[in-house]
């Protein structure tokens, strides 16, 4: 890890040649509980990706059983492809401040890594990640690029309308295979074109749209919609009224108001 900081002190990113990860849910109950293995390899213009999510405690359960509590009946899922080399890079930028333990301990995540230089995997390049949330979020997104990528998930896409004095209907679409978001607005009856916005933006609007607890019994079709009122749509074909569609706990909170301002100011 010492010579990892010098080569930042000094200005000169190592660019890793092949990454391999694996990780798995011991906290996330059956049938969900899965073990992710990834090798990333840096093919200069996109991320080469072997990719296995296998999940894991299924042994006493049958399909309709695991079919009926909303799990995945595919036990192993697997695919090669590859992604864009943006997701090898934001690897990269955040390894070095990774803690690495020879022992497993607490840590549900293994790693390994071949620098571009390096000819073998030196030892000081494998180890147990000490727990970091902001690795562990980066790790989800590259599992979200890979299913997206492979064709099993369509790509993100939220959208935004306030009924009121001046309408406003906002689509935010994300392709976290090329690591890209756009958002189209609808300002009146005038249509703006497609606009890219940054990754740490969108990374804001998810945290805002999904720590609001919305009340599942108030989903309304977009069909029905009130002629007047603010509404947001976080996953296909299911509508909610801000404010009156949360839960109570999140009724008086900030988080809507924070919500509404954020996709009035895109």
């Amino acid at each position: 890890m010492k010579e990892i900081a010098l080569y930042l002190k000094q200005g000169i990113m190592k660019k890793i040649d092949t990454l391999y990860i694996e990780t798995y849910t011991p906290e996330v109950p059956i049938p969900f509980s899965y073990a992710l293995s990834i090798e990333a390899t840096n093919l200069k213009e996109q991320t080469g990706i072997a990719f296995k999510k296998e999940y894991l405690g299924r042994e006493g359960l049958s399909e309709e059983e695991i079919i009926e509590e909303g799990g995945e009946p595919e036990a192993v899922y697997r695919w090669e492809g590859a992604i864009s080399i943006k997701w090898l890079e934001q690897l990269e930028k955040i390894i070095p401040s990774l803690r690495l333990h020879k022992e497993e301990g607490d840590s549900c995540c293994f790693i390994s890594y071949i620098f571009q230089e390096e000819t073998s995997n030196d030892k000081k390049n494998k180890g147990f990640v000490e727990n970091n949330a902001v690795w562990e979020y980066l790790i989800q997104e590259l599992q979200q690029a890979i299913l997206e990528a492979s064709g099993k998930e369509h790509p993100l896409s939220i959208r935004f309308i306030s009924k009121n004095e001046i309408p406003l209907d906002t689509t935010l679409t994300a392709n976290f295979a090329q690591r890209k978001v756009f958002i189209t607005k609808i300002i009146g009856k005038n249509k703006n074109k497609e606009e890219e916005i940054d990754w740490s933006m969108f990374q804001q609007i998810l945290d805002a749209v999904f720590s609001v607890e919305y009340a599942p019994e108030e989903a309304i079709p977009e069909q029905k919609l009130p002629a007047k009122g603010i509404f947001i749509e976080p996953e296909p074909g299911k509508w909610f009224e801000l404010p009156t569609s949360v839960t109570r706990a999140n009724k008086n909170g900030k988080k809507t108001e924070a919500l509404i301002a954020l996709f009035s100011a895109l």
